[in-house]
């Protein structure tokens, strides 16, 4: 049980959320690790990024976190030392582990999340397998009895007594240098936070920030800490000892400054700070001589902290005036120099204050709307000109400054895609490894940047077609070999910006959808008749895939062929008011696209009347608008059709896509009479839809739908206008795919 202060789970949270992160790092080096020429770099990453963890979860308390990383780091140091080989079924442990972990994380994220006030109690955060875990860990080192990864994994490269064997003799090989090594990367990772984000911080010339104070003296405190047992571990005639005893000394005197600045007795000076930097300078000196293994020259070492000791101590003798000493040649100097002409630090956000903020922003954006309703009431209702002029130019005015607060509000939500594409790597290696496949996963894109909510909520369809292409798509080896292709699959995962859209796409080289069989299993299924089925196109009969429990496969694996999936791929991407698209050639491959607005929040859209119902189609959906002549049309298949712009134009009226019954439903006017047209497209294909009347372009807020109403057809969302009247927001690809579009020929 743990119990956590009020004051304290900000920390725990801050704990989580670097863990986070760390593990991914920890994941994707895993990964590499099998193919990466730089195999002892790849561990010596590992290994920081574990000790790291370790030494949060012990400054917070969590010691199931801490207990078991230290298990995995013993793993880590044993293999990284070069004493056994590093196997696929290493490899496939220590991502186990990694799951386990990140298990213990969520436990813990779920626990703050849902806490409401006061002190936080946590029960135990360890899953069932980490004892099992620790066990095979202990046995490695101990006794030499290999961890027991799954059949697949075992019969590609199993564990050799030989290796355990050598892997326990690492580990009773550990002493007192150990200390030392696992001092360098936490001192490293403590210098490192100090010299390019606490120090630049409070090196602005305001008031200093007290929590940035406090997290100075902490890390100060540890590395004292650190360096006391690293002194202990040394023989008193080590050439170490004396350089960590120096350091001792140094860091027990700044941290001595350092509270007193904590106490408020002193003030946070620029003196001070070169003390900071100083100290950093001798700490970065040691640990490049302790890397090498070289002599430290004392003289050197302390050479930085004692030049801004001896000017402390000019200055403090000639009657105690703080000065700023001058710009130092030392690597210090130069540090705080750089940090303080660039005045970048970075500042940790709630996910919940920028969702406030961008809804704000919003709700800004929708009021423009209301000025300039405004301006124009003033001007034709009670003739007020010159007033109207200036609420039109003030609207302008305020139209141009929410402009730059919503696209600075963006940027904060954007993300790049690489957090959701890193995922993907740990899928595929486990499922070839499962199905006895070669295949390898190439990413591209990974910096384009999307809405953080969307990427959250485009994780799991695109996991599902990620897992449908590597389980379904790729073929076996013997099937591939017989087919005169590569025995190794390849799955291309991608992204790209598309004007106002994001598109994703998942391609491979496998066997491709067969469209006779998909509509063979509609046929079989009920949902066509034989003679319907044969008078449909490709395109048609790729569709049946989107529909619940549907599936070709002859058999049903753990990992997919149960028909569904692909149901709510489509159903989640159009609640995002994005699209699906499925291009697939037999014996070739397939490809999946799913197209994905930049944002959810604000929208530019056009504003029509139709049925005497106000509604908004967002810009990026637009083509144009056109007033269409009824001679221009012919009817055919249920779709108005007419010549437009070289191509063949269908037209549709809104009552049989939404059920609104606009005055004009279809160009029926008289001869010469024109009809508006709203010219729509999903990314792929257009659609020109009737309205009554073309109102204008506008900044809207796009709120959800109520419960009751967030299934509707064709609806995504609503927005108040500026004259306070309620606009539905239409869902384009929602309702091109309700009228076909896409897939008639």
């Amino acid at each position: 049980m743990y119990r956590i202060a009020a004051d304290d789970i900000e920390m725990l949270q801050s704990f989580v959320e670097e863990s986070t992160e760390y593990l991914a790092a920890i994941e994707a080096a895993l990964l590499e690790l099998e193919t990466g020429a730089d195999k002892v770099g790849l561990l010596n990453e590992v290994f920081r990024h574990v000790h790291t963890i370790k030494g949060l979860s012990k400054f917070v308390e969590i010691h199931e976190v801490s207990d078991f990383t230290h298990k995995i780091e013993s793993l880590l140091d044993a293999l990284r030392k070069g004493k056994a080989a590093l196997t696929p079924a290493i490899v496939t442990f220590l991502l186990e582990s990694c799951d386990v972990l990140g298990m213990m994380l969520t436990s813990l994220r779920q626990a703050y999340e849902q806490h409401g006030g006061g002190d936080l109690n946590i029960g135990s955060v360890s899953p069932a397998q980490v004892q099992e875990l620790i066990e095979s860990v202990e046995r490695i080192l101990t006794a030499g009895v290999s961890p027991e990864p799954e059949p697949a994994a075992t019969a590609q490269a199993g564990i050799t007594a030989s290796e355990l064997q050598s892997l326990a003799i690492a580990w009773e090989k550990l002493s007192g240098d150990t200390v030392l090594e696992e001092f360098l990367p936490e001192a490293e990772e403590h210098l490192e936070y100090i010299v390019q984000t606490v120090l630049p911080a409070l090196d602005g010339g305001q008031e200093a920030d007290g929590a940035q104070v406090a997290e100075l003296f902490r890390r100060i405190h540890t590395v004292k800490g650190l360096l006391g047992l690293v002194g202990s571990a040394q023989d008193a005639d080590n050439s170490l000892f004396a350089a960590v005893k120096e350091l001792i000394g140094i860091f027990q005197e700044l941290e001595e400054i350092v509270g007193r600045v904590q106490a408020k007795a002193i003030d946070m000076s620029g003196r001070v700070i070169d003390l900071c930097y100083a100290a950093m300078d001798c700490l970065q000196i040691f640990i490049q001589k302790a890397h090498n293994r070289e002599a430290v020259d004392l003289a050197a070492l302390v050479a930085p902290w004692r030049q801004i000791d001896r000017r402390r101590a000019d200055a403090e003798s000639d009657g105690g005036t703080a000065v700023e000493t001058a710009p130092l040649d030392s690597q210090a100097g130069k540090k705080r120099q750089e940090g303080a002409s660039s005045g970048s630090t970075t500042i940790r956000v709630s996910e919940e204050k920028v969702n406030k903020l961008m809804s704000v922003t919003g709700e800004l954006a929708a009021s423009k709307n209301f000025l300039a309703g405004l301006a124009k009431k003033l001007a034709l209702k009670y003739n007020l000109p010159n007033l109207a002029r200036e609420v039109r130019e003030q609207a302008q005015w305020l139209g141009r400054l929410t402009d730059e607060l919503e696209d600075a509000v963006m940027s904060m939500r954007m993300v790049e895609i690489k957090s959701l594409f890193q995922k993907f790597p740990r899928v595929i290696r486990d499922i070839a490894l499962r199905s006895g496949k070669q295949i390898a996963l190439r990413m591209e894109g990974e910096d384009t940047e999307l809405d953080k909510k969307i990427i959250e909520q485009i994780a799991d369809p695109l996991m599902h077609i990620i897992r449908n292409a590597a389980d379904h798509g790729i073929e076996s080896i013997a099937e591939r070999e017989a087919a005169g292709k590569p025995r190794e699959g390849i799955i291309i995962l991608r992204a790209y910006n598309k004007g106002k859209y994001i598109v994703i796409e998942v391609e491979d080289d496998g066997r491709g959808m067969d469209p006779e069989k998909i509509k063979a299993k509609a046929v079989e299924k009920g949902i066509v008749s034989a003679e319907q089925a044969a008078a449909m196109s490709e395109k048609q009969a790729l569709q049946f895939v989107f529909l619940p429990g549907f599936s070709t496969a002859k058999s049903v694996t753990e990992i997919s062929g149960r028909g569904v999936g692909m149901d709510v791929v489509k159903s989640q991407v159009t609640a995002l008011k994005g699209a699906v698209f499925i291009d697939s050639v037999v014996g070739k491959g397939s490809k999946i696209s799913l197209q994905l607005p930049l944002t959810l929040v604000v929208s530019r859209g056009l504003l029509v009347e139709a049925g005497g119902e106000a509604l908004i189609f967002p810009l990026e959906n637009v083509l144009e608008t056109i007033k269409l002549e009824k001679a221009k049309t012919i009817q055919c298949k249920g779709y108005w059709l007419c010549h437009h712009r070289g191509r063949i134009l269908a037209i549709m009226g809104l009552d049989s896509l939404i059920g609104l019954a606009a005055d004009n439903v279809t160009p029926n006017g008289r001869d010469g009479e024109r009809i508006p047209v709203v010219v729509v497209t999903n990314g792929q294909n257009d659609l020109g839809i009737i309205v009554d009347k073309f109102i204008s372009e506008q900044d809207v807020l796009v709120k959800s739908l109520p419960e009751c109403m967030a299934h509707t057809i064709g609806i995504s969302g609503a927005a108040i206008l500026g004259d306070g009247r309620v606009a539905l927001v239409v869902n384009v690809p929602d309702i091109m795919a309700q009228a076909g579009i896409g897939v008639e020929e």
